[in-house]
């Protein structure tokens, strides 16, 4: 054990060394926090890249249509749906910092491979879980079951396959890669809010359909989690001193390993010394609530409310949705440009500018074109979220890095993020079902809707997500001025 410790003792020196200009090798300084290895190839950065897309068309899709379905479709009193989406987000943001602080921990004692045997070990039980959620067959209270079996499994899943690139990649690599990274999330959320409901067909008559085309999709994760792991393997074989910093599959021991006390010591220190940080996690909470409300009423949305546009009502719901995700797309690289000239955290409070723009705007469009023309105007901003919020996030966790001797914690950043995002889901799930209930919904009526519905239902798609959106943009300007002072500081 002691020599494991001096191993990665002398692996961290030489890669801070590294860091400094002063290794002889040449091969440049590598990012704060970061480790330079050797370039990966495009067909390797691909394969990273691409694996976010199973990843987001599965979140989304149960994100944006589990809880209408279950209301609007199979009959479940909204209050119950509610509850049982609050239940699942609120044991999920519980549970999800920790599941990160023991993979970090994981990760730095028995090296940063551990993450893709992580990945393989709750695999089934993502696929698993989604393909019951989708079954007819499956009984209410296990759907409840598969929804959290879900969320935890995706947590698992995502947390280590987003730590698992920054920890052992050359910087150049990582800043490449990041585009790619979200173009694929952005086709994931097209999959999963457009293409669920185009592929179980009008009135959601085949919905057992995505029990078993979307695990198709989400295997196609297996490939890429193989390609990046062998990308390791070889960096660990080649570059010996950078995996030791990391801690090399040799080097067992050298880290303490994840006690509770010691995740909550981590989660107050970096929570405590990094108010971008605190106000990053505001912004994931309301953005949350945001996304929620909106993608779950667009169907109710279009259902209800645009009653006179002449595309079915499942058609309507979709082409809403693919705009709004669609736009977000092609708009992409245009946010990634602006990014690297203004900085991330500019271009990522200027998006959400944008959706609180086109989200007020839809609140008061009397007729399907002009709502498809306000949720393009907010898709505009959804590609400014996409392209700037993980480079500012990644700044957030070098400069947390730099203070702790190079040591990332991707993983308990993502946890707590994560926090964020479900702490929004919760309150979404508690808001969608009671403000439905008290306004006298009448699930799968769709002639006799009260106005109350009507008007409900316009608030959650539209009127909610703008004023959360608004206090995004409050939220990551104080980012913006933290990350700026220290810069500042260190200079």
């Amino acid at each position: 054990m002691a020599g494991a410790r001096q191993r990665a003792g002398e692996g961290r020196r030489q890669v801070q060394r590294e860091s400094q200009g002063q290794s002889e090798g040449g091969r440049g300084a590598p990012a704060r926090g970061g480790v330079a290895g050797p370039r990966a190839s495009y067909l390797v950065r691909m394969a990273y890249a691409a694996g976010f897309m199973p990843l987001s068309a599965a979140y989304s899709a149960i994100k944006t249509h589990a809880q209408s379905f279950a209301v609007d479709v199979e009959g479940h009193p909204p209050a119950w749906v509610g509850r049982a989406f609050f239940g699942a987000s609120v044991l999920v943001g519980c549970l999800e910092p920790v599941l990160g602080a023991w993979s970090d921990a994981r990760a730095a004692l028995h090296g940063p491979r551990a993450r893709a045997s992580t990945l393989r070990l709750a695999f089934p039980v993502w696929v698993g879980a989604f393909a019951a959620l989708w079954a007819p067959q499956t009984a209410g209270a296990l759907k409840a079951v598969a929804l959290a079996a879900f969320f935890l499994a995706h947590a698992t899943v995502f947390l280590n396959w987003s730590a698992l690139w920054p920890t052992f990649t050359h910087p150049t690599d990582r800043a490449s890669v990041a585009p790619l990274k979200q173009l694929a999330q952005a086709v994931g959320m097209g999959l999963g809010m457009g293409g669920a409901p185009a592929l179980a067909g009008p009135a959601w008559t085949h919905a057992g359909r995505l029990a078993f085309a979307f695990p198709c999709l989400m295997a196609a994760l297996l490939p890429s989690i193989l390609a990046v792991d062998a990308l390791h393997l070889r960096r660990q074989r080649q570059h010996p001193s950078a995996a030791a910093a990391l801690g090399s599959d040799d080097d067992k021991g050298a880290s303490a390993p994840f006690t509770l006390r010691r995740f909550v010591a981590s989660a107050r220190d970096i929570l405590a010394g990094s108010p971008a940080l605190r106000l990053a996690l505001a912004a994931q909470t309301l953005n949350g609530l945001a996304v929620g409300c909106a993608t779950n009423a667009i169907p109710l949305y279009a259902r209800y409310v645009q009653t006179g546009a002449s595309p079915s009502a499942t058609s309507r719901s979709s082409a809403m949705t693919l705009i709004l995700v669609g736009t977000g797309m092609l708009t992409v690289p245009l946010w990634t440009a602006a990014s690297r000239r203004t900085g991330p955290e500019r271009a990522w409070a200027a998006g959400c500018a944008v959706l609180a723009l086109g989200f007020a705007l839809a609140a008061n469009a009397a007729t399907y074109a002009s709502s498809m023309a306000c949720l393009g105007v907010a898709g505009i901003g959804t590609g400014g979220v996409f392209a700037a919020q993980e480079l500012s996030v990644m700044a957030i966790v070098d400069q947390d890095a730099e203070g702790h001797g190079g040591t990332r914690r991707d993983g308990l950043v993502a946890g707590l993020r994560a926090v964020g995002g479900h702490g929004g889901a919760a309150l979404q799930g508690l808001l969608f079902g009671a403000v439905l209930h008290r306004a006298g919904f009448l699930p799968g009526d769709t002639d006799a809707q009260p106005d109350s519905a009507h008007l409900a239902i316009r608030a959650l798609a539209t009127v909610l997500p703008a004023a959360c959106y608004a206090a995004c943009v409050v939220c990551v300007l104080g980012v913006a001025r933290d990350l700026a002072a220290k810069r500042t500081k260190v200079a």
